[in-house]
C-alpha cells in the first residue's frame, strides 16, 4: 500500500511525497529493489546523478536485486556523461542475465557518447534481436547508419520502426528524409504527410514541410516547394 501510494503520487509529479513514501517503504525494508530502484529514479529525475549512484551503489554492494540495479546504473551514468563506467554496469547486468531487456539499448548509447558509431549500431542490433519491439532501438540505428551514408541499410531501419510503432510521427519524418536522399519522392511524400499528421516532435515537424518542399522542387513545382519552406520557416520560429 505504501509503494503504491508513492509511486501514484511519483506519477502525479508529486516527487517530494513521492521520496517520503518510498524512503518509509525503504525503512521497513531495506532490500526491496523496487523501492531502491524507484529512490534512484527519483534521484535521476532531479539531475542529482551522484545521489542515485549513492542508493545504486550501496544496493549493489548488498547484492540486491543486481542485474536491474546495475541496468538502472548504466543508464545513470549515461545521463551524467559517465560512458566508460556505464559501459561497464551495463556488460556486468549482461554477465548476470544475458538478453537483459534494454541493457543492449543503454549499451548502444554508452557507445554513441564514446563516438564508437559501429558498435552502438552492433548494440542496437543486439537489442532488437532479443526485443523485436524496440523500436527505439531500431530508430537509433537507422539514424546513424543515415549519418554514416548508408542510406539503403538505413531505410530498411527506418521502415522497420514505423512497422513497429505506426504512430510514431518522428521516425515517419526520418522515414521520409532519407527516401528522399535514396531518391525515391512517392516514398518521401507519403511518409512526410504521415509524420505530419502523427503529430512528431515540435522540434522535428519542419523537416516533414521541408521534404516536401525537395519533392516539389525536384517536381518543378515551385510554388508548392515555396509554401512548404514558409510552413516549416513558420514552425521553426514558433508563430
Amino acid at each position: 500500500m505504501l509503494f503504491s501510494l508513492a509511486l501514484a503520487y511519483k506519477d502525479q509529479g508529486r516527487l517530494d511525497e513521492a521520496r517520503v513514501g518510498f524512503e518509509r517503504a525503504r525503512e521497513l525494508d531495506p532490500r526491496n529493489g523496487r523501492v531502491l530502484w524507484q529512490l534512484a529514479d527519483l534521484s535521476m529525475r532531479e539531475e542529482d546523478y551522484a545521489r542515485a549512484e549513492t542508493i545504486l551503489t550501496d544496493a549493489l554492494e548488498r547484492k540486491v536485486d543486481e542485474q536491474r540495479l546495475l541496468l538502472k546504473l548504466g543508464e545513470n551514468r549515461i545521463q551524467a556523461k559517465r560512458f566508460d563506467e556505464a559501459e561497464r554496469a551495463l556488460k556486468q547486468a549482461l554477465e548476470k542475465k544475458p538478453g537483459l531487456a534494454l541493457a543492449q539499448f543503454n549499451l548502444g548509447l554508452a557507445y554513441e557518447g564514446q563516438g564508437r558509431i559501429e558498435k552502438a549500431i552492433e548494440s542496437y542490433e543486439a537489442e532488437l534481436s532479443t526485443n523485436p519491439k524496440a523500436f527505439r532501438a531500431a530508430f537509433n540505428a537507422a539514424k546513424l547508419l543515415q549519418k554514416s551514408g548508408r542510406t539503403r541499410e538505413a531505410v530498411t531501419h527506418f521502415r522497420r520502426v514505423v512497422e513497429i510503432e505506426p504512430t510514431f510521427g518522428t521516425g515517419q519524418l526520418y522515414l521520409a528524409k532519407a527516401l528522399l536522399d535514396a531518391g525515391d519522392l512517392a516514398g518521401a511524400e507519403q511518409w512526410a504527410r504521415a509524420g505530419l499528421q502523427n503529430k512528431p516532435e515540435p522540434r522535428m515537424a519542419p523537416l516533414g514541410h521541408y521534404v516536401l518542399a525537395d519533392v516539389y522542387e525536384q517536381r518543378g513545382n515551385a510554388a508548392d516547394a515555396r509554401r512548404e519552406v514558409e510552413m516549416a520557416n513558420r514552425l521553426k520560429r514558433g508563430s
